[in-house]
């Protein structure tokens, strides 16, 4: 979130960027699926009731989104300063994202478990593909403080594996696919591959090649879509998502 690479300069106002609208899409896509799930249902009383911890979870979710176009939204127009600022508070965010997320994930385990949810092992795999991946990028991204370009790409890359979630959301409403099977899990997938294929686009319109960080962003984010069905069909993971669904008694 931080850009010490670029110091500071007059403030300006110019045309939205391509990063910039790449985070009103990805807002707008979550703010649109958990809208439809949950702020209109708290909205009109009729959401069932939830554990503290999820709307926890949901507040640093939305926030990290708002944080997102705004840091973007400051590059735009300039204001390198401020922009550094609210870095050292997306950090936090950050790292609370990771830690709720890690929290909901064993949470789902256990009342999935408890109730023989069919979907539990595929909506546990989405999750921790979410927490490591987002954990991993947000990492990267920290590391190439300095350099702008790897930097604001490894922190959309790291955006875009948590949106599916989201996405999950739109989907079901609008045509009434969840999470049923793997099958189902492919619309999704391919809608967060557009985003990407976007900035692959980008990258080869304004660099002439693709970006290393767009390269590692994209793999961590297409390489799970790709072993999706291997690993949540194996034995392990299923022992794996077991033992996370029992943390929830400790």
């Amino acid at each position: 979130m931080t850009d010490l690479a670029v110091g500071p300069r007059p403030r300006h106002f110019s045309n939205p960027g391509f990063f910039f609208w790449m985070t009103i899409v990805m807002a707008a896509i979550v703010f649109s699926g958990f809208g439809i799930s949950y702020i209109a249902p708290m909205a009109t009383g009729s959401l069932p009731a939830l554990a503290p911890v999820v709307h926890v979870h949901g507040v640093v979710y939305f926030l990290w989104l708002i944080l997102l176009v705004v840091q973007a939204a400051l590059i735009n127009r300039g204001d390198v300063v401020l922009h550094r600022s609210l870095g050292l508070f997306g950090i936090g965010v950050a790292a609370s994202l990771i830690i709720f997320g890690t929290i909901i994930s064993v949470l789902f385990a256990a009342r999935a478990l408890a109730a023989s949810d069919p979907t539990i092992y595929g909506v546990t795999y989405i999750s921790l593909v979410a927490v490591l991946g987002f954990g991993l990028l947000f990492w990267l991204a920290i590391r190439n403080i300095r350099d702008p370009a790897a930097h604001k790409r490894f922190i959309l890359l790291a955006t875009t594996v948590f949106i599916i979630g989201g996405l999950n959301r739109i989907y079901l409403a609008l045509f009434g696919i969840g999470f049923e099977s793997h099958l189902t899990y492919l619309p999704k997938y391919l809608t967060v591959d557009l985003l990407i294929a976007a900035l692959v686009c980008y990258d080869w319109r304004t660099l002439g090649s693709v970006h290393r960080a767009t390269l590692i962003g994209g793999a961590v984010n297409v390489v799970p879509q790709v072993l999706h069905v291997p690993i949540v069909e194996s034995s392990s993971f299923v022992a794996l998502t077991r033992w996370l669904g029992q943390l929830a008694y400790y």
